[in-house]
């Protein structure tokens, strides 16, 4: 086989070149028909489109308050603010009747404390009083006998004897009836007041809660007062 014959003459074949003059010619005749088109036809949709008018609405004055919310303090002006309510015994406080915020009167119990173990003690004393009311009864009887008895029937001794006797029953009769009424004292601390010679105020802040100890040693306060026209 000839393998000269296969060889391929380049000029057969015509060239794949496309004329540049060609190329922008047509180019140009393009862009020149859009630019025509855009003339005719945006002016034409531009004047069939709807108008669009705006307004501007504006909302009334309201008479309605409006409340906002802020982190803060709350500061006393007045010197005699804020008034502490404290505890005159140390106890476990067992409820609290009012919270932070809350307008108080004077005289209102704020506080309970646990009266449970002075209740005891009350009943106690007043057993004991009521034992050294009759030992003093039977005493006195005694003493006034001695005197009313004709002179040289008794000795000076015994004379002496029951008129002792008689004046240590009356002592500790006086003591029996101290204990009772300290425990009655004590009972009435149970309910903690707002003092009675403030006007009505507001809670400030509370300082225990339910079940904790009021210690007179740690100043027994619980709540705080102060008079919200005086900030």
């Amino acid at each position: 086989m000839d393998l000269d014959r296969l060889k391929i003459e380049k000029e057969h074949f015509p060239s794949s070149r496309f004329p540049w003059a060609v190329a922008i010619g047509v180019g140009l005749a393009a862009f020149l028909l859009g630019f025509v088109c855009c003339l005719l036809v945006v002016p034409r949709r531009l004047a069939n489109a709807p108008k669009v008018t705006t307004t501007l609405v504006g909302s009334p004055q309201s008479d309605i308050a409006r409340a906002f919310t802020a982190g803060g303090w709350i500061e006393v002006a007045a010197p005699e603010y804020p008034v502490v309510v404290s505890g005159r015994i140390s106890q476990r406080l067992e409820a609290l009747m009012v919270k932070q915020g809350d307008s108080v009167a004077p005289g209102q119990v704020v506080a309970q404390l646990y009266e449970g173990d002075i209740q005891a003690r009350l009943r106690s004393a007043q057993a004991a009083a009521r034992e050294q009311e009759e030992r003093l009864r039977l005493a006195r009887a005694n003493h006034e006998r001695s005197r009313q008895v004709a002179a040289g029937a008794l000795s000076r001794e015994e004379l002496d004897r029951d008129a002792a006797a008689f004046a240590m029953a009356r002592e500790a009769h006086a003591a029996a009836l101290a204990q009772q009424e300290l425990a009655e004292k004590e009972l009435s601390y149970c309910m903690v007041r707002v003092p009675s010679n403030l006007p009505p105020l507001r809670v400030l802040e509370v300082f225990q809660s339910p079940g904790a100890w009021v210690s007179l040693e740690k100043g027994a306060a619980i709540v705080s007062l102060y008079d919200p026209s005086n900030l």
